[in-house]
């Protein structure tokens, strides 16, 4: 809960799941180019009970399907028998995720699939693989049903060897590197195992192909890949004016959540035309326009009191459903009039002033304060209060 007090308002910023909590997993291919390539990434969100696997000992059929040849179905049936939620698969723009290659997917989720687990098979290779033993390594929502975001690298030394068929690296044993059809390697009866690595180069294994000739993966600091899981969430915008009866009203407020470089002011310059229109008059459209036009941000809109303008006393509120894993709704500016006056406004000059999200795209919780010494002057119009010259006094138009 984020909350901005003022002698003139106070801004609540609340966020809950989204009606329908949509969970989107990114997967990012790290390795170099030239480097290894994933098959098409099976994720699975379940309630901490699914393991797929554990070091030393045997691959159970499903993941030796995975580990040989990228095929899912087996695994994701398991999954589903299991008792567990909802599962599916990240594919790449071929099918299998090439080096530098970004895809995703979303799944629609009830807060009680808490946990995620994910699986692919490292190419080319003959059982190499990737996966999360542990099935609580990668929470999803917290105990009481709050969205867990995140985003976390694998390494190479996180491959693993199903133990399931030998490392001979032919080309007709191998997958994606001349094999021509399924479970066609050397049956090997292992345990799975930390990943030793690709054959040395001038064996004729996988490293001595110009296509995969950077596809060390035990090189120290070699990074397989990214998965980031996100949600979008509703954040309710609730402006509260504090000020005493027969005080000071404001106009509706003009909120965009941005990357945090969009500057709305700066004390000592000049306004610019979005913000004169704004502090004179109470127009936030130049200003929403400018606002979208600058890259800064995607979402914005003007939250109004019960009858427009907003009253002392008066609550003004919107929602908004918004992805925190997007850098650019991290951060939250506003702008209003305060009412009456020539040009006298209230916003945040600072765009880093309230942020929303974290870089893992969690919701902040935190309290901001301003006094009336924060109400500006846009310097666009002479303070002369004379009433046809004064918004809200009896200025015509």
């Amino acid at each position: 809960m984020t909350i901005l007090r003022a002698l003139a308002l106070a801004l609540l910023l609340i966020a809950t799941p989204a009606m329908a909590v949509e969970v989107t997993v990114t997967v990012e291919n790290l390795s170099p180019e030239n480097g290894t390539f994933l098959t098409p990434t099976w994720v699975g969100a379940h309630d901490g009970s699914f393991d797929i696997y554990d070091l030393g000992a045997p691959a159970s059929q499903e993941l030796e399907r995975i580990a040989e040849d990228g095929t899912i179905d087996p695994l994701s049936m398991a999954f589903l028998a299991s008792g567990n939620f909802v599962d599916g698969i990240v594919l790449g723009e071929n099918g299998p995720i090439a080096p530098g290659e970004t895809t995703s997917l979303t799944l629609d989720l009830d807060t009680t699939a808490r946990y995620l687990s994910y699986a692919a098979m490292v190419l080319p290779s003959n059982d190499a693989f990737i996966a999360n033993g542990n099935p609580v390594a990668i929470p999803l929502f917290d105990e009481f049903g709050t969205f867990i975001g995140g985003s976390f690298v694998v390494f190479g030394s996180d491959v693993r060897d199903a133990g399931t068929e030998f490392n001979d690296e032919l080309p007709a044993n191998t997958a994606f590197f001349g094999q021509a059809a399924p479970d066609t390697g050397v049956v090997e009866g292992g345990v799975i195992t930390v990943h030793p690595g690709f054959n040395a180069p001038g064996t004729g294994g996988i490293l001595d192909d110009a296509q995969f000739a950077a596809g060390d993966f035990t090189e120290q600091g070699y990074r397989i890949a990214r998965i980031t899981v996100s949600a979008a969430v509703d954040v309710t915008v609730s402006i509260e004016n504090l000020s005493p009866e027969n005080g000071t009203f404001f106009t509706p407020v003009w909120v965009g959540f941005q990357d945090g470089s969009f500057d709305l002011f700066d004390s000592g310059a000049a306004a610019s035309e979005g913000l004169e229109r704004l502090a004179e008059d109470g127009n936030n459209g130049p200003l929403s326009d400018a606002f979208l036009a600058s890259g800064n941000g995607m979402i914005d809109a003007t939250v109004f009191g019960p009858t427009g303008p907003v009253a002392p006393g008066e609550t003004a509120t919107g929602t908004f459903t918004v992805d925190g894993s997007k850098a650019y709704n991290r951060f939250l500016s506003l702008a209003s009039m305060v009412l009456p006056s020539n040009d006298a406004f209230f916003g945040n000059g600072n765009p880093l002033a309230i942020p929303v999200f974290d870089a893992q795209g969690n919701f902040i919780d935190g309290s901001y304060l301003i006094s009336g010494n924060q109400v500006y002057d846009a310097g666009t119009e002479v303070n002369d209060e004379i009433a046809g010259n004064t918004a809200f006094l009896a200025q015509p138009g």
